[in-house]
């Protein structure tokens, strides 16, 4: 604190500096033609700052000074009780929230009664400013003398939305941010002493855009202005601070709520631990309570808030999109009904579309997806919070049903809609509009909500059960949709589920091919494949085994296989060999493949697998692969000799020619139901 005092010297120089800048205000005011003004004496600060807590504890009508912030000259911060300035909390072009009078845009105004409340002598608000600004706008040279010019004027800030104002105003811009101070009371000694001491605790909540440290550095101000305040406040005899004996004043909004809220900012305020506090700080309305509602209810200040609300919510939102339409009743009680509308919207590439499904397809799609319950389901907001305060009331037991949180997608309405848009860039997509039923959405029993009928009813309400949609369970909507068209043969990908689902039902038979999948449902599996194998002798080769073994075991031979089974069935498919510039059908992905010793003989196998991702003609491919004609033992056979051939003259080794049409020794029983397979 030593730094701030002001010497003799300081006091003489300031005394100068200020009776020079009024002589030059007065010559002014003359050169003007004006009247010269009603100067008070001057009166010199004993430090460099005026004692802005004798104000508050004093309860004056208006408090009008300067701190310095942020250890520099850059920005400087205005304290304020005076009744417009607290009024004014969100009333200005950057700094809007619940707060804000319901003629200010970007505001709720759902709170500005609470702004009226903490204006009437109770709490103090905080500014940001630009001290260069603050500096022109009062006509000065430095922050004392800006400290006493604010004295002479009735407002700070000017209000672009009033057209007449309370009285004259310093023509101040908007400030930069601010916070408030709450007050605080209590008693030092409830036995002895009935008076009251107020105490001013600084919110850690800011609004519009301040410079970093403004809480502190208010929070450090009102520390070291309140040191005999915060040393006078109660004990318990343990030593903890007693907050049983603490009340709060003014608004009932708090940003820093209820009691662990109000404890927070005591801490933050003393430097005190909080689990040196003990008790509950209870909150005081009477003055809220009996202010009248101000201005009235209309459908156009209503529908004010709702935009404002909907447009908060929407931009959060990834998919989930919803307006209010506020109509009057013509009711006695003014009463608003707020129709709602909400939507969910889904964007798919054009090119993951098969073909274009159409209205009906969609109410098909939406009615399949209501017959499963099981796409979209949610939390049952109310009874989850009803469910949690019995817990808090240790009321709870998990095998109460009436404390069971239910789920549920009904709110999904037929009346949705599916199509081809164009996108700002002049491409094409896919959107649909999936509409939300109000009527049935958890929580709710009305398609409207009304305005000042309790929270349970609000706009705000909507939005928050609309908020447990957005996100992770729009996606399950997103996929069941994306099942359901798949399923149908509109999306790519409906192949996989379809051969699946065959699998499922035994309608598809291989004779060579041994077929298996994941054994998940068809709308959940991943993954099928398909093996077959081959027999190699090495005497009939004319080739060492191990030099045999050696050929079928590399690369080389794998990737000739590939070609051999599949280019065939790629030919039959597209009507193109691969790598012909016409031909978009890629080769099967290999999941397994190698040799093993068979009594003598060298066995290869291979393994080829599709899987929910792949593109329908994969899948077509996968499918003739092993149902076609190359499910016959003699193709098998020549796709195997073939990249055999292949394979060894790549590495130089001759083999003697084996056609595949080989002598059947008919008392083998493989040979002899092969036979019978092919004559049946």
């Amino acid at each position: 604190m030593l730094r701030f005092l002001m010497d003799y010297t300081d006091q003489d120089l300031w005394r100068q500096k200020e009776q020079h800048r009024r002589d030059m205000q007065d010559k002014g005011d003359r050169d003007h033609g004006k009247p010269v003004r009603d100067r008070k004496p001057i009166v010199v600060p004993d430090t460099k700052f005026i004692d802005m807590g004798s104000y508050w504890l004093n309860n004056s009508k208006k408090i009008r000074e300067d701190v310095p912030t942020l250890e520099n000259d850059k920005y400087s911060i205005i304290i304020s009780r005076h009744p417009i300035d607290v009024l004014r909390m969100s009333d200005f072009e950057q700094i809007y929230s619940c707060h804000s009078p319901p003629s200010r845009a970007g505001g709720t105004g759902e709170y500005y009664k609470c702004a009226g409340a903490e204006a009437q002598g109770h709490g103090a608000i905080a500014y940001v400013v630009d001290t260069d600004d603050l500096l022109s706008a009062t006509n000065t040279g430095n922050i004392e003398s800006a400290e006493q010019e604010l004295e002479q004027y009735d407002e700070i800030f000017k209000d672009q939305e009033r057209e007449f104002g309370v009285g004259e105003n310093l023509e101040l811009e908007d400030p930069l941010g601010r916070t408030r101070l709450r007050q605080f009371r209590f008693f030092a000694n409830l036995d002895v002493d009935e008076t009251q001491i107020e105490v001013a605790v600084p919110e850690k909540a800011t609004y519009g855009k301040p410079p970093v440290g403004l809480v502190d550095r208010v929070v450090r101000w009102a520390r070291a202005e309140q040191e005999a305040v915060i040393s006078a406040m109660p004990l318990k005899s343990n030593g903890q601070i007693d907050l049983d004996n603490f009340r709060i004043y003014g608004a009932s909004y708090e940003d820093t709520s209820h009691y662990s809220g109000r404890k927070e900012l005591l801490s933050i305020l003393t430097g005190i631990n909080m689990d040196d506090f003990f008790g509950k700080v209870e909150q005081v309305t009477d003055t809220e309570d009996e202010l009248e509602d101000w201005g009235g209810i209309d459908a156009a200040t209503v529908q004010r808030e709702v935009d404002d609300t909907a447009a908060k919510w929407n931009r959060d939102w990834r998919e989930v999109n919803v307006k209010g339409i506020a109509r009057d009743t013509g009711m006695e009680e003014e009463a608003v009904l707020i129709g709602l509308d909400a939507v969910i919207k889904f964007t798919w590439d054009i090119d993951e579309w098969a073909r274009l499904p159409n209205y009906e397809n969609m109410v098909e799609c939406i009615g399949d997806l209501l017959d499963q319950g099981m796409y979209g389901s949610i939390e049952n907001l109310d009874e989850k919070e009803r469910a949690e305060r019995a817990k808090d009331e240790g009321t709870y037991s998990q095998w109460d049903p009436k404390f069971n949180v239910t789920y549920s997608n009904s709110y999904l309405s037929l009346e949705s809609y599916i199509g081809k848009m164009y996108t700002e860039g002049g491409g094409e997509e896919v959107q649909a509009i999936v509409r939300i039923d109000p009527l049935k959405l958890i929580g709710w029993g009305h398609e409207q909500a009304l305005y000042n009928y309790g929270e349970e009813y609000s706009f705000e309400r909507f939005c928050q059960v609309l908020n447990l949609i957005d996100g992770r369970v729009s996606d399950a909507i997103r996929e069941g949709i994306e099942k359901y068209f798949k399923q149908e043969n509109y999306m790519a990908g409906g192949g996989y589920m379809n051969l699946v689902k065959r699998i499922e039902q035994d309608e598809i038979d291989s004779y060579e091919w041994d077929l298996e999948y994941d054994k998940e449902h068809h709308d959940e599996s991943y993954e099928t494949w398909a093996s077959v194998s081959f027999d190699f002798d090495p005497e009939e080769l004319g080739v060492d085994p191990r030099i045999l073994f050696d050929i079928v075991d590399s690369d080389d031979f794998k990737a000739a296989l590939k070609k051999q089974l599949q280019d065939p069935v790629i030919i039959e498919i597209d009507g193109h060999p691969p790598g012909h510039e016409e031909n978009d059908l890629g080769y099967l992905f290999i999941r397994d493949s190698g040799a093993v010793d068979s009594g003598g003989d060298v066995r290869y196998s291979i393994t080829f697998k599709v899987q929910s991702g792949d593109d329908d003609k994969l899948v077509e491919l996968f499918y003739e692969l092993i149902t076609g004609d190359m499910d016959d033992e003699d193709k098998i056979e020549e796709a195997f000799l073939a990249a055999l051939q292949l394979a060894a003259a790549k590495n130089n080794i001759n083999l003697q020619q084996v056609s595949p049409e080989k002598q059947r020794e008919f008392d083998n029983l493989k040979d002899l139901g092969e036979v019978w397979r092919r004559f049946i």
